[in-house]
């Protein structure tokens, strides 16, 4: 068999709403966490837009090496 697995501990995918969403419903696991940020820091800190181009990246690879 030949499985391939990949463990993300972090999400790629999210817009600004996304990011304001798990800001406001997540938060208390934030602080006082080692980050050290506030809500405000987390917010005006944009998505790159790199992290649509890496995850498509990270998803070919796994599509064409379980393919072969």
């Amino acid at each position: 068999m030949n499985h391939r697995v990949v463990g993300l501990q972090f999400h790629f995918e999210p817009q600004s709403d996304n990011v304001r969403e798990m800001v406001v419903n997540d938060f208390p696991y934030i602080k006082g966490s080692v980050f050290n940020q506030t809500k405000a820091d987390i917010l005006k800190t944009p998505v790159p837009a790199e992290n649509k181009t890496v995850m498509f990246h990270i998803l070919d690879y796994i599509t064409a090496t379980s393919n072969r």
